[in-house]
C-alpha cells in the first residue's frame, strides 16, 4: 500500500509537493474538530486536481467514531485508496465486512495486552491523543506489539526530520506517517522540512529493502491486503 504518508494535507500544492518529493500517500482529515479538517467535497475537488498530474498515490481518508453511513456515502464519491480510523470499537465498526476500501486502525500507545487488536489491513501506532499533536510515544513498545500481530505497522505520533532515523532504527516499521513534524503551522506544510523528511524516509527504507531481502518481508501491501 505504502512505505511514507504525508497526513494533514489541506492544499493541493502540498499534495503535489509530497508527492514529488518520495511520499506514495498523502492523507486527509475528514474530522471538523482538526485544524486541519476537509469537507468531503473540498476533498473531492482537490483530488480531482491532484489526479491530473499524479496516478500512482494512495490517498487515506482519516476519520475518528465514524458511522458507517458516512463512510459508505464518502466512499460513492470520493476516490480514495484507504481509511484510516481513529477510535470505533469493532462493535460499533466491523471493518472487515462493512466498507469497500481498505482499513487501517489507529492504536494509542502503549497498546494494552488485555485489549484485543480491532479488525484492520494494517494499525498506525500513534501516541495517546488523536493525531497531529506532535508528541511522541516510548518507541520501545513496538516490539512488544509485533509479538502479537504479522499485520503491518505504522508508525506515526511526533515523527520529524530530527528524531525519525531513530525512531526508524529503533521500531523498523513496514511504514511512517507524518503530519505536524513537517509544518509551519497545522495545514500549511513547510518545503524543507518536508523534503529533509522524505529524503531521510526514504534512504532509510531503501536501506532496510536490502537488509530484509531473502527474510520473507513483501512490503506493506503484499502483507496486509489478504486480512481485511
Amino acid at each position: 500500500m505504502f512505505q511514507v504518508k504525508v497526513c494533514g494535507i489541506r492544499r493541493l500544492e502540498d499534495a503535489e509537493l509530497a508527492l514529488e518529493l518520495g511520499a506514495d500517500a498523502v492523507g486527509f482529515v475528514l474530522y471538523p474538530r482538526s485544524p486541519r479538517y476537509l469537507s468531503p467535497i473540498e476533498l473531492e475537488r482537490l483530488l480531482e486536481k491532484l489526479s491530473h498530474n499524479h496516478s500512482a498515490f494512495v490517498a487515506v481518508g482519516v476519520v475518528v467514531n465514524p458511522k458507517l453511513e458516512e463512510l459508505r456515502q464518502w466512499e460513492r464519491f470520493l476516490p480514495l485508496g484507504a481509511w484510516q480510523i481513529h477510535g470505533a470499537s469493532d462493535t460499533e465498526l466491523n471493518a472487515a465486512a462493512v466498507v469497500r476500501l481498505p482499513v487501517l486502525r489507529s492504536l494509542r500507545m502503549p497498546w494494552p495486552e488485555s485489549n484485543p487488536l480491532p479488525a484492520a489491513c494494517a494499525y498506525v501506532l500513534d501516541s495517546a491523543e488523536i493525531g497531529g499533536t506532535g508528541k511522541t510515544f516510548c518507541w520501545d513498545t513496538v516490539a512488544q506489539l509485533r509479538q502479537r500481530t504479522a499485520k503491518p505497522l505504522i508508525l506515526a505520533g511526533g515523527l520529524c526530520p530530527e528524531n525519525l532515523w531513530e525512531a526508524l532504527e529503533r521500531t523498523r516499521p513496514d511504514g511512517v506517517d507524518v503530519s505536524s513534524g513537517v509544518e509551519s503551522f497545522p495545514g500549511k506544510k513547510d518545503a524543507s522540512r518536508l523534503k529533509a523528511f522524505l529524503s531521510l524516509a526514504r534512504e532509510w527504507f531503501s536501506y532496510a529493502s536490502r537488509d530484509f531481502a531473502g527474510k520473507g518481508s513483501t512490503g506493506l501491501w503484499e502483507r496486509g491486503k489478504g486480512d481485511v
